[in-house]
């Protein structure tokens, strides 16, 4: 799992067993090509996403979508 927001990495880091906290890694470079994402995401950060990015809102509420042009956007139901 990728995080590239230092904060929630550090908050959950602690909650993941020891012998798989390799798992999470903190990243600031955009090149995962699915991204699960929440309200917080925005326009800015949408653009970083490499061509072909597939967004996945983990959150009740639809994502705002900055990328037309090569992303897709999944929904929640």
């Amino acid at each position: 799992v990728i995080v590239t927001n230092k904060q929630e990495y550090h908050l959950l880091k602690p909650c993941i067993p020891e012998n798989e906290d390799g798992n999470l890694v903190l990243s600031t470079t955009s090149t995962a090509e699915v991204w699960l994402i929440g309200e917080g995401l925005d326009d800015a950060e949408q653009l970083r996403a490499p061509r072909g990015t597939e967004f996945i809102p983990f959150s009740q509420f639809p994502p705002k979508m900055a990328r037309k042009d090569c992303c897709t956007y999944a929904m929640t139901p």
